[in-house]
């Protein structure tokens, strides 16, 4: 399926020239171009965001496997193993929600650096964990 991957560069091509028409006809694109090359970091801030989207989707995929293959947890069970994220990112949204003004950047580069060490560190937790008590043992981590 990797002429997929040709399929989505041409979309993207097509969607690109199609905003640039709107903007120039003076009507409301959906994603506005001149974004990319006036405002300050806006590129790299959405190519920081995009990467991290598509790698971080995945993730979810892989410790249900891991949980309901690997440990032999029921779905539920699965579920239940990886809330503690639910719950931290849940909370940290409500706090970073009132910092970024005062932090912005920086606030999102240490949000982004903390996500990975919880998520390396409950990938070598679960690595050495006994199966009977791997959720709790990785929880703090995803917390």
């Amino acid at each position: 399926l990797w002429w997929l991957f040709l399929a989505g560069v041409a979309i993207l091509v097509v969607f690109v020239r199609r905003q640039r028409r709107l903007v120039a006809r003076d009507a409301q694109p959906l994603l506005d171009p001149r974004l990319f090359t006036t405002v300050r970091g806006y590129a790299a801030g959405a190519g920081v965001g995009t990467l991290y989207f598509v790698g971080f989707s995945g993730v979810w995929l892989v410790f249900a496997l891991f949980y309901q293959h690997g440990l032999g947890f029921s779905p539920l069970l699965s579920g239940l193993a990886v809330t503690p994220f639910a719950l931290g990112s849940a909370s940290a949204a409500v706090v970073a929600g009132r910092l970024v003004d005062r932090f912005g950047r920086l606030l999102t580069v240490c949000g982004l650096l903390g996500v990975i060490t919880g998520l390396g560190t409950t990938a070598l937790l679960l690595r050495f964990a006994p199966v009977d008590i791997a959720p709790w043992v990785a929880a703090p981590a995803l917390l």
